[in-house]
């Protein structure tokens, strides 16, 4: 509401405008104004208190009060009406109906006239007549029975199941649409790194290098990660690859994985390590090693150089403990 602005019928009608005192509002096109007024092209217009109560407000009042019922029986039905008065509410006339009396859609009917219709015998006679589809208690199993839907439209039992079981697909289908829409790349990158991280670190397992396996336990770790690993796979075109180069580049997408995984969290190093023992193992030389570490596929020489010296030791005590077991008790015989 504004206080500074004036009334726009300030000069054209004669009552007196109080925008002075109360201020103005101005009319959009998202208010619904009487069809009484329509010609004064009020929308658009600033109109103080006063005019928008009378204009709009009471007019729409008023409007509403003059409604009446359009069945033509309505005083007969008003007069044979016994006990206290009420208020009878109007509503739209059923479609059913509006065959027999003749009337536009937008007519309205009374509660009374409308249950008063069903009883006329006069009506019930007419060929076009159509009587009102009356609920069924649950309890029975006709398998004939009629589910309504959208007044006209009717469903067997046996429809209605099948169409209860479409909707319930269709809602699961939407669910996990919006359950991996809404999650950004980035996300999803961060979720498989957690499931990678508890699967080394915390599970104390290997690195999963089968596509199919690699998937599985991807969405089963964390549903948000339904279709990832098929994205990266439709992403590669596989259309038109033969399925030899397909399933390659399926066993290229789970090292892919691992490596955005470890960028993501450099702890999830399981790929990476097994990367550098074989590089060690095959008489690569450090700087080759280094240069590699730092592209970020393999960790780097004094991490390889750990755990061979751990490996080393472990392998001197055990032979020298089968020394001490089986050696010298043979000596001693």
């Amino acid at each position: 509401m504004s206080k500074t602005s004036k009334c726009s019928l300030r000069s054209i009608t004669a009552s007196v405008c109080d925008d002075v005192t109360n201020g103005t509002v101005l009319v959009t096109d998202r208010v619904k104004i009487p069809e009484t007024n329509l010609d004064m092209n009020l929308v658009g217009k600033e109109l103080c208190r006063r005019h928008y109560n009378k204009l709009i407000v009471n007019e729409k009042h008023r409007l509403m009060k003059a409604q009446r019922c359009a069945y033509p029986k309505h005083e007969d039905t008003k007069n044979s009406k016994r006990g206290r008065p009420r208020k009878n509410f109007l509503r739209k006339i059923p479609r059913r109906l509006l065959p027999i009396l003749n009337l536009s859609p937008d007519s309205l009917i009374c509660n009374p006239c409308l249950n008063n219709i069903d009883r006329d015998e006069e009506i019930q006679q007419s060929l076009n007549y159509r009587p009102p589809i009356r609920k069924i208690s649950n309890s029975n199993t006709n398998p004939e029975y009629s589910y309504i839907f959208r007044n006209d439209l009717l469903y067997s039992l046996k429809e209605f199941k099948e169409l209860e079981t479409a909707y319930n697909e269709v809602c699961e289908e939407l669910d996990l649409t919006k359950l991996t829409s809404i999650v950004s790349f980035s996300e999803k990158i961060h979720l498989m790194s957690n499931v990678l991280y508890k699967k080394q670190r915390k599970d104390e397992e290997k690195p999963i290098y089968d596509p199919d396996e690699f998937k599985k336990i991807l969405e089963e770790e964390e549903p948000k990660l339904q279709g990832f690993f098929d994205e990266l796979v439709a992403s590669t075109n596989p259309e038109k690859k033969s399925p030899i180069t397909n399933q390659t580049n399926r066993k290229k997408l789970v090292a892919m994985c691992h490596f955005l995984a470890s960028i993501n969290n450099k702890f999830i190093n399981g790929v990476k390590t097994e990367v550098g023992f074989l590089l060690s193992a095959s008489g690569t030389s450090a700087s080759a090693i280094e240069i590699l570490a730092n592209a970020g596929l393999t960790i780097r020489r004094e991490t390889i150089q750990r755990p061979e010296h751990q490996l080393a030791r472990s392998h001197e005590r055990t032979v020298k403990d089968y020394i001490i077991e089986n050696v010298i008790f043979v000596y001693i015989l």
